[in-house]
């Protein structure tokens, strides 16, 4: 069971509760040296379906230590 010694690395920075934005399906690929991270950003109110910045995916590329 490795989930007993969590520590905060990164904090979403599109994750709004107010406005209905959420985070989901968090992938991990380790490269070389590197942690690479991929989720996505969805709303779940009819007033953001228009926005398309929401709809994507992003990335981050985190250095191993």
């Amino acid at each position: 069971d490795g989930f007993y010694d969590q520590e905060l690395i990164y904090r979403i920075p599109e994750y709004d509760t107010k406005r209905g934005i959420i985070t989901y399906n968090a992938k991990l690929q380790v490269i070389n040296n590197h942690w690479y991270v991929s989720y996505h950003v969805n709303a779940n109110n009819n007033d953001d379906h228009v926005d398309a910045d929401i709809y994507r995916p992003r990335f981050l590329k985190l250095k191993r230590y």
